[in-house]
């Protein structure tokens, strides 16, 4: 979905749920951004796994690197805002690193933007969000604007009701 209409959100409350928790050895966040730079992620990953690796190290030591730290445990990883629309990329060189590792049960959640970009990343079950109903739209903005237990003032009231028409239904438009 679009950018803003929660899919980070989604998988921040889905990373920190309790259940999640308690049912991974290892849990990771990577952001990706327009940048799908293999070396980068995987470095990354190491990094989040409570491992070392220096900026010259080669993708095969990287591999054994990995499986050093992630070896047989169960993880949970989100790899968030992904772009990238090469399948070469993830079909090639990051999906085989990453399913070279981690036990039964591993999951690796992606979010992003684009149908292509899910399709690219196998997504299994996957989630389309949909903008906010005039009424969720008005409760998120109210808890908002008048969380500090401000009075809901007619006056205020209309003027919040045409910005929450004008922010379309935008979960991230509405909290700003």
């Amino acid at each position: 979905g679009m950018g803003g209409i929660g899919k980070t959100t989604l998988a921040k409350m889905v990373y920190n749920d309790q259940k999640v928790q308690q049912h991974f050895q290892l849990k990771m966040w990577h952001c990706v951004s327009d940048s799908f730079d293999v070396s980068a992620i995987v470095k990354s990953i190491i990094k989040l796994a409570n491992g070392t690796c220096h900026q010259d190290d080669s993708i095969e030591l990287l591999q054994m690197k990995l499986g050093e730290v992630i070896g047989q445990k169960r993880f949970f990883l989100v790899l968030d805002d992904v772009w990238n629309e090469e399948k070469k990329l993830w079909e090639d060189e990051l999906k085989p690193l990453l399913c070279s590792v981690g036990g039964p049960g591993s999951v690796i959640v992606d979010t992003c933007r684009s149908k292509q970009v899910a399709s690219i990343m196998e997504t299994v079950d996957s989630i389309e969000l949909a903008f906010l109903s005039k009424e969720d739209s008005w409760e998120l903005f109210s808890n908002k604007a008048f969380s500090n237990g401000a009075e809901e003032q007619t006056e205020l009231v209309t003027i919040g009701k045409r910005i929450v028409n004008k922010c379309g239904g935008l979960p991230l438009a509405l909290k700003v």
